[in-house]
């Protein structure tokens, strides 16, 4: 019997208008992978030549997880190519950022492998592929709402955050059921 907690919402776009000053930082740490450039890390202390924000309210401060989707009206950038223009930016900046829902689901293990393939994050598990285990078994019995996709993020296991080793950890060491929390952008 597959138990989810929380019905997933739909992932929020929002545009976020800025001004970076040159040689300033964003305040945004980010990693590329594919298309997606994600956020990691975020501070909004504006210090002496750093980026002032211009129309962002609390709701819409960038935060950890947030996926950047545009730059200036550019869509459909790499990863890496958002990084880049990012770092050469200068003046005024405007940036899609989707935001997304989170989804707990409890995975019972039945004396299965996890059966999972994923890339280490610095605070998640980015699952690149589902094969026989508890991750399949949970696929072919959930409705399709509550479907594991290829790729989701994993950012909590049985309520503990921490590094993807650790996440990792725990699923395995569970021993008859874990939950999960994903990361939903759909």
């Amino acid at each position: 019997m597959q138990v989810v907690f929380e019905q997933p919402r739909k992932a929020a776009t929002f545009t976020v208008e800025l001004h970076r000053n040159p040689s300033s930082s964003f305040g945004v740490d980010v990693s590329a992978a594919g298309k997606v450039c994600l956020v990691n890390s975020a501070s909004w202390r504006p210090k002496e030549g750093h980026v002032v924000l211009t129309k962002v309210g609390a709701d819409r401060r960038i935060r950890p997880y947030d996926r950047l989707m545009s730059f200036n009206e550019k869509k459909n950038l790499k990863g890496k190519e958002m990084m880049d223009m990012l770092r050469s930016a200068s003046g005024p900046v405007t940036l899609i950022v989707q935001r997304p829902s989170f989804q707990r689901v409890v995975l019972f293990k039945r004396d299965q492998e996890l059966g999972i393939t994923v890339i280490h994050g610095p605070t998640f598990l980015l699952i690149s592929n589902i094969t026989d285990g508890v991750f399949q078994t949970h696929n072919a019995r959930a409705a399709p709402k509550d479907v594991i996709n290829i790729p989701s993020r994993i950012v909590s296991v049985d309520g503990r955050r921490g590094n993807s080793q650790l996440l990792l950890k725990l699923m395995e060491d569970a021993e008859s059921s874990f939950e999960v929390e994903l990361l939903r952008y759909d």
